[in-house]
Formats: C-alpha cells, sequence, structure tokens
C-alpha cells in the first residue's frame, strides 16, 4: 500500500512517537540526537519507510543523514508521492 506524501508523513511521525511521550520534536529536530530514532528501532523503521514510500530501500546505500529529521526523510524517500 503507497501513501499521499501528508499520510506518509504522519505514519511516520506516529511511528517515532511510540513511547516517546517525554520527548518533544517537530520535523526539524535531528531524530538521532534526541533519542526519538536508534539503531534498535532502525530495521522496524526502514520497513515502515518501504511500505508507505512503496519503494524497496538498499540497505548498502543507505546514507544515515537521509534520516535525520522528518523533513529530510520526507524530501528523501517521500518527495515522489502525491501530495493530499
Amino acid at each position: 500500500m503507497t501513501y499521499e506524501i501528508s499520510e506518509a508523513t504522519k505514519v511516520i511521525i506516529e511511528f517515532l512517537k511510540k513511547g516517546k511521550n517525554d520527548i518533544k520534536f517537530d520535523n526539524d529536530t535531528n531524530l538521532f540526537e534526541a533519542g526519538i530514532l536508534d539503531s534498535l528501532q532502525f530495521m522496524n523503521f526502514l520497513m515502515l519507510l518501504e511500505e508507505v514510500s512503496g519503494k524497496t530501500i538498499d540497505v548498502s546505500e543507505i546514507d544515515v543523514m537521509d534520516f535525520s529529521s522528518v523533513n529530510r526523510i520526507s524530501s528523501t524517500f517521500l518527495a515522489e508521492l502525491e501530495p493530499t
């Protein structure tokens, strides 16, 4: 199932918020520095990102900076989705 960009961004934010009620962040917050995304969650996050984007992500070509913020994730992986 492929989502539209605003739907996909909402799904991503909900995933990132799970269990992190005490951490406030916005779309420009560095997710790694804030402790929102870590190496244990990363593979689950990649699977979610593949689902919402409709694309396979080649793990061997990942640049960790592409996952540094919600805005960076959106521009790198969701830019081709239809806006809502």
